[in-house]
């Protein structure tokens, strides 16, 4: 069975900018973007669009050619946006780093995109020069540094030699063959079960994406919208934020550098804002700060993506919310963009993630590769719309293992009921314990819950003489500092008593000082899982001594 969306739009075969900034009805003179650091530095469109104009009159001038990569290695700001936007609007392809990458996670994504310039926010330098130097020459590294300041090597220039060159107009086109073949973008992959891919995506599908997540004959919000953004910007869920809708929708955006528990609250406080989007870990964080609900009294929407909401946490955040506040999961993936979502105003109280955006498809194949025609029966979820990427650049191998013709393969575990998409977890992550399947996420959500645990990762172990058990949750736990007390009964005890018996901790609590995590936080099960293997097998071969 083939799921289909509640609404199909056109999209426009033109270029992004074209589509984001002409005659969008928004007042040019509104401040858009503010620095939650420093809420005096704004930017409107007026001054967004002349910055942007400026860049690629720049890039031109020193060589840029339509085609080229051009890397940004920096936090979030901003300016970021204008970096995006100017390296597209040139012609260029934009290539996001994270900046938490170090030289060997940069040096493969260099090794794939292959850049021609690269910006590099000038307090990261030094951690990433032998991989820079190594691909790029220096006259074509750019320091980013918005905040003014900083000293670099000489050879170096600012980026703003950039804005020099007075503005040109950035590439346009209103054809959908054009559209569809000018990648605009390269982003990697989370890459938790290997190196990350890089997704390529181009300007139709970057409009595509912007198009399902408008509002379609919006029923009016009760409140004035105020956005607080502390996801990453390198990040296609903190860019269609950022880079997206907030320039459509012309709505103010408070941008953050990085997420800080109780900074993130204390803003939400002094600017009101009204929406905000975080993942489960953020939701975790701002529960067990114990944050007072008149902190958070203004929020009305919470975007919730990464990774499916318990109940648990959940209801723990509802109770720290307005009660005119909602929580909306979302799904979605680097490759595709957003896949669901739900109104402001509907309260996601199932576990649901919503449902599917306009022109998304969907449909569940079982293990052996047929489709499911049941609704509410899992298995592989699979989508198909104009949002998808054109392919993993340079790895057509790995592009078809994601791809059955038109259809893109999500790898997550899910079902459709009465319109609401559900999931259950990645394919490859979930516990098969006595025939349930387990969701790690579930239970490492469910652990964070505890007042002494700081961080926490669950896979599945097997036990040689427990064999008719199957797979048991085995949890590894790092202690908050200046906890005491806590031992692996308490642990097992706290889940015990929130989730069903057969998601209990039966494969055993491991205290460690780290949980290993990708550069997009991401937990990394493989070492957890080769741990766990000599953990087991060392246990035994003591007991038999």
């Amino acid at each position: 069975m083939v799921y289909l969306p509640s609404e199909y739009r056109e999209v426009p075969p033109v270029d992004l900018l074209s589509w984001l900034f002409d005659n969008t009805g928004v007042d040019v003179e509104k401040d858009i973007l503010i620095d939650a650091a420093n809420h005096k530095r704004r930017l409107n469109s007026r001054q967004t669009i002349s910055l942007i104009r400026k860049l690629i009159a720049g890039f031109r001038a020193v060589g840029l050619k339509p085609g080229d990569c051009v890397l940004v290695h920096a936090f979030n700001h901003i300016l970021y946006p204008i970096l995006y936007f100017g390296i597209i609007g040139s012609g260029g392809i934009f290539v996001s780093s994270n900046p938490s990458y170090k030289v060997t996670e940069l040096s493969h994504l260099i090794s794939i995109a292959q850049p021609k310039y690269a910006m590099v926010e000038a307090g990261l330098l030094t951690k990433i020069s032998s991989a820079l130097e190594a691909s790029i020459s220096a006259e074509q590294i750019y320091v980013f540094d918005p905040n003014a300041g900083q000293t670099v090597q000489k050879e170096l220039k600012f980026w703003t030699s950039l804005l020099q060159y007075g503005e040109q107009d950035w590439i346009r086109f209103n054809e959908e063959a054009i559209a569809k073949s000018t990648i605009a973008v390269l982003q990697s992959t989370s890459g938790t079960t290997g190196l990350p891919k890089v997704a390529a995506t181009s300007h139709y599908a970057l409009v595509a994406a912007g198009v399902a997540i408008q509002c379609s004959k919006p029923k009016p919000k009760p409140y004035t919208v105020s956005r607080l953004i502390s996801l990453p910007l390198f990040h296609s869920f903190g860019a269609s934020f950022v880079q997206n809708s907030a320039f459509q929708s012309g709505e103010p955006t408070y941008v953050m550098r990085r997420f800080d528990a109780e900074s993130f609250t204390s803003l939400v406080d002094r600017f009101n804002v009204t929406e905000i989007a975080v993942v489960p870990t953020m939701v975790a964080s701002i529960v067990n700060q114990r944050t007072s609900p008149l902190v958070l009294k203004t929020l009305r929407r919470i975007w919730c993506a990464g990774s499916s909401l318990s109940p648990i946490l959940s209801d723990a955040m509802y109770d720290i919310l307005h009660q005119d506040a909602c929580i909306s999961q979302v799904w979605g993936m680097t490759e595709f963009g957003r896949i669901t979502s739900s109104p402001w105003d509907r309260r996601t109280m199932d576990g649901s993630v919503g449902e599917l955006t306009p022109n998304t498809e969907a449909r569940v194949i079982d293990s052996h590769g047929l489709e499911i025609l049941d609704e509410g029966v899992a298995g592989e979820l699979q989508v198909r719309g104009p949002s998808t990427m054109n392919g993993y650049s340079r790895f057509h191998d790995a592009t078809t293992g994601v791809s059955t013709a038109d259809w893109l393969r999500t790898g997550d575990l899910g079902c459709v009921k009465r319109g609401n998409v559900y999931i259950l977890g990645r394919m490859k992550e979930l516990i098969k314990v006595r025939g349930w399947q387990v969701s790690p996420t579930e239970l490492e959500q469910t652990l964070l819950l505890h007042e002494s645990i700081l961080d926490a990762a669950v896979i599945g172990v097997r036990f040689p003489t427990r064999e008719f058990d199957g797979e048991l949750p085995r949890a590894y736990v790092v202690i908050r500092e200046g906890c005491f007390g806590i031992d692996e009964q308490e642990v097992q005890r706290f889940v015990r008593d929130r989730l069903a018996s057969f998601k209990a901790l039966d494969g055993g609590v491991v205290f460690v000082e780290t949980i290993q995590r990708n550069a997009y936080g991401k937990i990394m099960r493989q070492p957890l899982m080769e741990r766990a293997m000599a953990e087991i097998t060392t246990n035994m071969t003591e007991a038999k001594i």
